[in-house]
């Protein structure tokens, strides 16, 4: 299957992108999260670009065969060279193709070509896949770097250095 993976680096660049990542995260919201009133996806969408737009990070949009298939972004943090991987995302008919670890691998590369030295990121303990998909990525725990109110977390962190 042909596929295309579209960067979002710059507030201005492809309106319609950004519209389309928004209508995927709330696509993701709505399907996917355990406990979405909790999530600061909402906060995100808000002002997507703000958040997602360099200097502050990128978001890369995957098409397979011209359809929106998924996405993954990442953002800085308040601790100095270190992002924070967001919102990966592969819709149901797309799954188990090989897109989550596509996605990841490119949000990698993005964030250490941007200059980050460690890309953290957080899950829920009960998703197994997600979880055999970082550790094989190299991610291993780290402390938390963010507050989660209200929700259980796992955090991860991988060196880009190496």
């Amino acid at each position: 299957m042909p596929y295309t993976l579209t960067p979002l680096c710059v507030a201005t660049e492809s309106p319609t992108r950004w519209t389309d990542f928004a209508n995927l995260l709330r696509e993701y919201a709505n399907t996917e999260l355990a406990e979405p009133h909790l999530s600061t996806i909402w906060q995100d969408l808000k002002d997507l670009t703000a958040r997602y737009a360099e200097p502050n990070g990128a978001a890369v949009l995957l098409y397979v065969d011209d359809a929106l298939a998924g996405c993954v972004a990442f953002t800085s943090t308040r601790h100095c060279g270190t992002c924070e991987v967001k919102r990966l995302y592969v819709r149901g008919e797309f799954r188990r193709h090989g897109w989550g670890p596509l996605l990841l691998r490119e949000v990698l590369h993005r964030a250490r070509c941007a200059g980050f030295t460690q890309v953290v990121l957080s899950t829920w303990p009960d998703n197994p896949k997600a979880l055999a998909l970082y550790k094989k990525l190299g991610f291993v725990p780290v402390p938390s770097f963010k507050e989660s109110p209200g929700q259980t977390l796992i955090f991860l962190g991988c060196d880009l250095t190496a």
